[in-house]
């Protein structure tokens, strides 16, 4: 009688001790698919939502693969009214011009116009709508300077902001002051922007010294329009090469 009531009991443990294992293994897979999430998953995700790197998707969702929207509209209308206030001839084609493109400019034209924000964005997106370093820029004028958005593929590939202030020191130079700065949607901290005015300075001011004929007379920043007088060349044509940024 003893021996038949104890061969019975063991079997049904081992049973249930092997249904358990697999079990046990599940539980290990989702515990790294919970720790790689975190690792990988969430940088990702902030990286494509920041706009500093342009990941597909990601990027697209938050609204950080495209430039700021200024509210600063292109039409025909503000390009043939800011290009009659820019009466320089023009010897390369519109749309081949370039920030950095090496340029040849001759004759000297006296100027004082007041320029919308709409006709400054106007004639920069027809010359250099096929400029290889920036694209979609708006300009909006404000009080004291201006906003800048665009997409800037160099270096960045990303979409900046800027808001600045500007103020004429000589007939060929100017003062930045940053105010605001993006990168995608992360803002620069506050300890650079002196680096970064004295950059732009640095290279703005360069530009208007090589040019001969320009010359700044009076320079002003309201809302919606600027107005310089002073002379600009007569002519600009586009050369092969390009100049070094810095």
């Amino acid at each position: 009688m003893r021996i038949e009531s104890t061969t019975s009991t063991p079997e049904p443990k081992e049973e249930s001790k092997k249904e358990k294992k697999p079990r046990k293994k599940r539980r290990k897979w989702l515990k790294w698919l919970i720790i790689l999430f975190i690792v990988f998953g969430i940088p990702t995700l902030l990286l494509g939502a920041s706009g500093i790197f342009n990941i597909p998707v990601i990027s697209h969702i938050f609204g950080a693969n495209s430039p700021r929207n200024l509210g600063i509209v292109v039409s025909e209308e503000a390009l043939k009214s800011g290009l009659k206030k820019f009466p320089i001839e023009l010897k390369s084609e519109p749309g081949t011009f370039t920030g950095l493109g090496n340029k040849e400019f001759e004759g000297e034209i006296s100027v004082d116009s007041e320029y919308t924000s709409e006709e400054v964005t106007s004639v920069i997106d027809n010359l250099f709508s096929n400029a290889p370093h920036v694209s979609n820029i708006q300009v909006k004028y404000i009080e004291g300077g201006m906003e800048v958005s665009a997409f800037v593929e160099t270096y960045l590939n990303a979409p900046v902001y800027a808001k600045v202030g500007v103020e004429k020191v000589t007939n060929k130079s100017i003062d930045v002051n940053i105010e605001k700065i993006k990168i995608g949607i992360v803002p620069i901290p506050e300890k650079y922007y002196e680096d970064v005015g004295k950059a732009i300075e640095d290279i703005v001011n360069g530009r208007m010294e090589k040019v001969d004929k320009f010359s700044i007379e009076e320079l002003e920043y309201h809302d919606g329009y600027s107005r310089l007088k002073g002379t600009i060349p007569g002519s600009i044509k586009m050369l092969a090469g390009e100049q070094e940024l810095f």
